[in-house]
């Protein structure tokens, strides 16, 4: 069998995280809030919420929420797509929730070098679903 690419594992971490992100804010009734906005939107199906970035997932060091995982949070597509993020929201609702530098935290990570290697995708595609097979369960 072919070994996968970077590229190929990006892609499948990314869906996998993604999952995990919408699912682990998820109530009983698969409804997760949008961090920016207060709005209720499902955690899977059409106009679904997203895994919405503070720090653009450019940032391979804050990518998959950085050292924190705060660097994504449930937001729903208006929000995130159409208002670019909302960063300026996102930041302020990062430092009420998680104390205040929080956001600023994140702004310093991402200006460091990660860089991701066969075994660190795997690892972390591997991780992420345990923990979204977890939640479904």
């Amino acid at each position: 069998m072919k070994k996968k690419t970077k590229t190929q594992l990006k892609k499948t971490l990314d869906k996998v995280f993604s999952q995990y992100v919408r699912w682990k804010s998820a109530d009983h009734n698969g409804y997760v809030e949008c961090f920016t906005c207060g709005a209720l939107k499902l955690a899977s199906g059409i106009g679904c919420i997203q895994a919405g970035h503070f720090i653009s997932r450019k940032h391979m060091a804050t990518r998959y929420g950085g050292t924190s995982g705060l660097n994504v949070m449930p937001q729903c597509q208006y929000c995130n797509v159409l208002c670019n993020g909302k960063q300026y929201e996102f930041g302020v609702n990062l430092d009420a929730a998680y104390g205040n530098g929080t956001a600023s935290a994140l702004l310093k990570e991402s200006r460091t070098i990660k860089k991701f290697t066969h075994a660190d995708y795997q690892e972390l595609i591997e991780k992420y679903t345990i923990k979204l097979k977890d939640l479904m369960e």
